[in-house]
């Protein structure tokens, strides 16, 4: 979803001057935007019940995940496309401006992941330390909330900086913007791969 909410922004954002493809390329961005947060959310999720449940949630089925992580963000954009399908694209650029009320069918649902998400890894964290403390703490634990919630700034800041990038004439958010993510995919490279003790074992 991170992979092709950046590509579609970065090859479609000013195609502008074809509506059709304009209107779809702002949809898709929703979508995929919407699905980032909402797998974030379901991450932090994740990581919590691995350090509350006894058994090994690894391999349950991951219907539910699916449900939420695809479905919802499904449900959310269809929902706002039927409600104003004028809204999606504009003659400066192929998104949501933040000066029309459908952003709010975006920001409400990326606020909502961001603030669960942030409350499931304080949880997290302190589930953590009640259970290095009582010693049964589980192997990866730390290191995935630790990259979680890296992950989490990356993202979120990338988003808004994006956001404020085509919103804005100023050249700043767009070098910043740049900048964002260029840094990100290095950035989740380095936590995600190289600093995970699961992939480096299995390597």
């Amino acid at each position: 979803a991170l992979f092709f909410s950046q590509l579609i922004f970065l090859l479609g954002i000013n195609q502008a001057d074809i509506p059709f493809a304009c209107t779809v390329i702002a949809i898709l961005l929703h979508f995929f935007y919407i699905c980032t947060f909402s797998w974030m959310l379901l991450e932090g999720l994740h990581l919590y019940r691995m350090l509350t449940e006894v058994r090994d949630i690894n391999y349950s089925p991951m219907r539910f995940y699916y449900m939420l992580g695809w479905g919802v963000p499904a449900f959310i954009t269809g929902l706002a496309v039927g409600l104003d399908p004028e809204g999606y694209g504009n003659p400066d650029f192929c998104w949501l401006s933040i000066y029309d009320m459908l952003i709010w069918s975006f920001v409400g649902p990326a606020a909502f992941s961001i603030s669960v998400s942030i409350f499931l890894y304080i949880v997290a964290a302190k589930a953590s330390c009640t259970a290095h403390h009582q010693g049964f703490e589980k192997k990866g634990t730390v290191s995935g909330l630790r990259t979680a919630i890296i992950v989490l700034l990356s993202v979120t800041s990338t988003w808004l900086l994006a956001l404020l990038s085509v919103n804005s004439d100023s050249t700043l958010f767009h070098y910043l913007f740049a900048g964002a993510s260029c840094i990100q995919g290095p950035l989740i490279f380095v936590f995600c791969i190289i600093f995970s003790k699961d992939v480096r074992k299995a390597l």
